[in-house]
């Protein structure tokens, strides 16, 4: 898996995309921590609960971010997984 760049993020990309996660994990009785994020990501054999809850999450992650591609920010930029 490769990390396609986008842009350089910004410290308000962080500050809207913790805020997003925040409301999601509010919004979806979850606890706010990393934990949820990454279970709704995990493949091996994903639920149906466990598929709407990531396409909901992806695309508040790229309203948050204010890009339709985007996957989050890693290493201080704003990008998306190819494989």
């Amino acid at each position: 898996m490769a990390w396609v760049i986008i842009r350089k993020a910004t410290i308000e990309d962080g500050d809207r995309l913790a805020a997003a996660k925040a409301r999601f994990a509010e919004r979806h009785d979850l606890q706010d921590d990393l934990d949820w994020a990454i279970a709704i990501e995990d493949n091996t054999a994903p639920s149906d609960e466990q598929r709407r809850l990531r396409e909901l999450w992806r695309a508040c992650t790229r309203r948050a971010l204010r890009e339709p591609a985007a996957d989050g920010i890693a290493w201080e930029t704003v990008g998306y997984h190819v494989d």
